[in-house]
């Protein structure tokens, strides 16, 4: 199980385009900010996994993530769009 999650976050952390824009999460698709990737590197997050990405906050409706700030995040918490960030659009109808 773990092996597989982290062949998916190496999946997403190699998709992932610096100077790209993508909805970072919070939440699903309800919290979260619209973020610009700075850079991205393979060393090991907070988090522990090795997908570090340093972003900046374009927009955000989360009140931790505010306009200007920079973060490093782990890039399998940054979408394409808001809505692949929904539980439907990720675990289906269960």
């Amino acid at each position: 199980m773990l092996k597989q999650l982290r062949k998916r976050v190496a999946a997403r952390h190699h998709q992932i385009k610096v100077g790209s824009i993508y909805f970072l999460s919070n939440f699903y698709d309800k919290e979260g900010a619209m973020v610009k990737v700075l850079s991205k590197s393979c060393a090991t997050n907070r988090a522990g996994w090795n997908s570090s990405v340093n972003v900046v906050v374009l927009d955000s409706d989360y009140h931790y993530y505010v306009i200007g700030a920079t973060h490093t995040v782990n890039a399998s918490n940054l979408y394409d769009l808001r809505s692949q960030a929904s539980a439907e659009y990720r675990y289906g109808n269960q």
